[in-house]
């Protein structure tokens, strides 16, 4: 590895990957004061797994649907940032069809080929209207466990479970907690987990630590559905990485053939060109990188056991 540098402004970053974590993580820099700042992108889009398209309808508007598995979550800082861009929020599901009264919402098993859940919305604070006497006894149970690992809502923070949890499975740690009603939802959560979801033999190990990252999440949920309404970006979730990308240093088509680390710090080729940099940030499947960067043959198999799967999906 090359030696550590000084938090200098001028210290030379480079990021691999114009996806949500890499334009986001050279916005940060941005605001922290970094000047030199370069983003190298392979395909030629800038997004990652954010993906917007159009429908054209015939009296020529323009309706998004988003087609990537990333979408951002609910936070005062993404509010601030979508004001800044001069993105518009809305509560429609297109023009001229809002959202007049509560709705209704399903959870649908595809094993069993059935519905497992029916909830009824309130308007106000989005709870089911016929089931509050057990909804409040399973978050009587919930609660203790969202407060015990609620550092997990910090990216990255990887929490070491209790020895009493590292033995059991999604299902079987369900099985015991004994949930009435939230049990659906808590099955459609685990089951976007990067761990794979919810196994169909109980005694097939699950990280419960992706579990309970799950949980934590779903508190900030997707700017799609907030506090009872839906909220899309009008002009869709890729606009925002368009706009941040358009005053960040973003190279698209970089197609990187080397990476090399030394002391005094890496040398990236890509396009027949070769440039210093200071600090280097993986903001892609590092795997991807595995053919072309001077790794060890630990991190290289610490390279292949990471894998993109996002909680929240959008189809």
């Amino acid at each position: 590895m090359y030696k550590q540098q000084t938090s200098d402004p001028a210290t030379r970053i480079a990021i691999i990957g114009a996806g949500p974590s890499g334009l986001y993580a050279a916005e940060a820099l941005r605001q922290l004061g970094y000047t030199d700042v370069t983003v190298l992108e392979k395909q030629a889009r800038v997004g990652g797994m954010a993906l917007t398209r159009f429908y054209e309808t015939s009296d020529g508007r323009r309706i998004p649907y988003e087609l990537g598995s990333a979408q951002p979550f609910s936070s005062r800082k993404l509010f601030r940032l979508i004001k800044e861009l001069g993105l518009h929020l809305g509560v429609d599901f297109g023009e001229g069809r809002r959202i007049g009264k509560p709705g209704r919402f399903r959870f649908y098993n595809t094993r069993r080929k059935e519905y497992v859940a029916d909830f009824v919305r309130h308007p106000h604070t989005g709870q089911p209207l016929s089931k509050h006497a057990g909804l409040m006894r399973d978050f009587a149970r919930l609660v203790p466990w969202l407060i015990r690992f609620r550092k997990l809502m910090k990216p990255g923070h990887a929490h070491d479970l209790p020895s009493e949890l590292l033995g059991l499975s999604e299902a079987q740690w369900l099985s015991q907690q004994q949930f009435r009603v939230i049990e659906p939802l808590l099955l459609a959560l685990f089951s976007a987990t990067a761990s794979g979801g919810v196994a169909e033999n109980a005694t097939d190990p699950r990280s419960l630590v992706q579990s309970f990252k799950s949980l934590v999440f779903a508190l900030n949920p997707p700017l799609r559905y907030t506090m009872g309404l839906f909220q899309p970006v009008r002009e869709g979730y890729q606009e925002i990485l368009n706009r941040l990308a358009a005053r960040l240093n973003v190279i698209t088509r970089a197609n990187i053939t080397s990476i090399r680390r030394g002391s005094d710090g890496v040398r990236i080729q890509w396009n027949g060109q070769e440039q210093h940099f200071d600090r280097l940030i993986v903001a892609c499947p590092p795997g991807n990188l595995a053919s072309v960067m001077d790794a060890s043959d630990e991190e290289k198999a610490l390279f292949t056991r990471v894998r993109t799967r996002p909680t929240w999906r959008v189809c």
